[in-house]
């Protein structure tokens, strides 16, 4: 994902692509400039259609600040993760940041033709789309999140969660978990399957085939297999690429 600048005039095309938002997903290039009212800057005088021109449809509390997001897009399901700081009242007092991963559900019972923008009662707690929570060390951040469907050796269709963080555990010194979470049978859970630790942060996630994925652990890019009846990682390549 990538936005560019923002810019106060068109450019010497007669274009103003400032602001823009370009995210890659599968094999789809997708952008948007987040705006209700966008004003394109172009000779092409022809009218945009109004869904292009629309705002985002939903807007979600999540009551604490939003690190990171991911959508698991055969559960309908959306990961975010937060820091909230809160205040401690000992006896010198002292600030704790809480970081959490929280499952919410993206579908509801309106139709998908129903193109009314939707926006949660400002009263409303969030419990309304929080399906679960998992509870993360403290100011423990979320680098990356990835649904993972694979197939075992038993021809089971499984989809799991894979997220990479990084803890400070001294001055300049990080520590990385990968953590893998099922959701369950009725993919309301977020249960830990998997609790994996390294010497440094776990930056990056990606799947490169059903069994395998490509990690980048501090300065270093590896691959590993997941042997399913073994039930643990195997890595395919020590090394593979130094990051500079």
């Amino acid at each position: 994902m990538y936005q560019l600048p923002f810019l106060n005039r068109p450019d010497c095309e007669g274009r103003n692509l400032g602001g823009f938002l370009f995210a890659v997903a599968g094999d789809h290039l997708l952008f948007s400039q987040l705006d209700s009212d966008i004003r394109w800057e172009s000779h092409d005088n022809t009218s945009q259609p109004e869904m292009d021109s629309g705002a985002i449809p939903r807007k979600i509390k999540t009551g604490a600040k939003p690190m990171n997001i991911a959508y698991m897009e055969s559960q309908r399901r959306m990961i975010v993760s937060a820091l909230e700081a809160k205040e401690k009242s000992p006896r010198d007092g002292y600030r704790v940041l809480f970081s959490t991963l929280s499952l919410l559900k993206m579908n509801d019972e309106k139709s998908i033709h129903d193109l009314e923008i939707k926006q949660e009662d400002d009263n409303a707690p969030p419990e309304g789309l929080l399906l679960a929570q998992y509870q993360l060390e403290h100011a423990e951040r979320v680098h990356c999140a990835i649904e993972w469907p694979f197939v075992d050796h038993q021809d089971k269709k499984r989809s799991l969660l894979i997220v990479g963080t990084s803890i400070q555990v001294g001055p300049f010194k990080f520590k990385g978990r990968r953590l893998i979470f099922s959701t369950g049978k009725n993919r309301s859970k977020l249960q830990l399957q998997k609790d994996s630790h390294y010497d440094n942060p776990v930056y990056s996630i990606a799947l490169w085939s059903n069994n395998t994925i490509a990690m980048v652990v501090g300065k270093t890019l590896s691959l590993e297999c997941f042997d399913s009846q073994a039930g643990r990682y195997v890595r395919a390549f020590s090394n593979f690429a130094a990051l500079a």
